[in-house]
């Protein structure tokens, strides 16, 4: 036992060492910054994203810009989503942080919000989003006039498809608008573009950022899943929230699923938490974590964000 107390002594300075790490980076994580890795495309192409961490960026989350200053539009945070959402996923807690999402902030109070889903006319054919991308991938493959859509689905969803004023991105093609015309038989002035949009107050958002244009169309809050049977109206950010969209618009479970963002902290209690809830509807916390600030992997993607 002596020999075990003297080897003590003799460590001390090494003790104090560790300990005083172990307490720094507990500090640094909790209140200064954390790594983060992706796990999802919610965010492509600004963040790419996957189940395995090292196929995936990863990130630095700094926690101290919210603590002296309001969340920005097209800020990049990460949050705890809301617990409408969370109940959907089986969560019960609005508070586990192992749920996180990135998603960017895009409407701020204050701020009426729409969304517009893209269209192509073909002729006298007007065709959405979806039903464009899976006609154009019949096309694009060569497939059989018998194509009808739900056997080769899924793999015409694998193309990434955004349309624009004077073509489109197609997987990773860009077609321009007399080429689509010719795909289909048409002359180009037979082919009208029609790009989805995010309003904000009436005045579209420009967004280069974005994987996708939109393909849905939110006008009213009982377009928003969680909102359904509880409320109508315009969608107004209401004060003390936000409005966040996964840059991937249409693969990203985010504001026009389960609703407005609340910016405060959350109250400990999750009976308080239910109350609210139930009361108004709308999550009374999601436990901001913080902005997304660095991408640090993998090397060739290093920087800010």
């Amino acid at each position: 036992m002596n020999a075990f107390w003297a080897w003590i002594k003799g460590q001390r300075e090494n003790i104090q060492t560790i300990l005083i790490a172990i307490f720094l980076a507990f500090f640094i994580r909790t209140f200064v910054a954390e790594a983060r890795y992706i796990p999802s495309e919610s965010m492509l192409p600004t963040l790419i994203g996957s189940q395995d961490p090292w196929q995936s960026d990863r990130i630095i989350v700094e926690k101290l810009t919210y603590d002296f200053s309001k969340p920005q539009r097209t800020n990049v945070i990460v949050f705890v989503p809301p617990a409408c959402f969370q109940d959907n996923a089986g969560s019960t807690s609005v508070t586990d942080t192992s749920v996180a999402y990135i998603k960017r902030i895009i409407g701020l109070p204050g701020d009426r919000i729409e969304v517009q889903g893209g269209t192509v006319r073909l002729g006298s054919t007007v065709l959405d989003h979806e039903r464009f991308r899976v006609q154009l991938f019949e096309r694009t493959a060569g497939l059989s006039s018998e194509f009808n859509g739900f056997t080769e689905r899924p793999l015409a969803y694998q193309k990434r498809l955004k349309l624009e004023k004077d073509g489109v991105q197609f997987g990773d093609q860009k077609l321009s608008t007399a080429e689509i015309a010719q795909k289909f038989g048409l002359t180009p002035d037979q082919v009208t573009i029609t790009p989805g949009v995010v309003l904000i107050n009436n005045k579209a958002l420009d967004e280069s950022y974005t994987y996708e244009d939109p393909s849905y169309n939110m006008k009213d809050l009982s377009d928003i899943p969680c909102y359904q049977g509880q409320k109508t109206g315009p969608v107004i950010v209401p004060e003390g929230h936000y409005f966040a969209m996964g840059d991937n618009r249409n693969n990203s479970q985010d504001s026009h699923i389960w609703g407005f963002l609340p910016a405060h902290a959350c109250p400990k209690e999750q009976s308080v938490i239910d109350s609210i809830l139930a009361n108004t509807g709308i999550a009374p916390c999601t436990g901001l974590i913080g902005k997304a600030a660095f991408r640090f992997f993998p090397l060739n993607r290093l920087g800010t964000i």
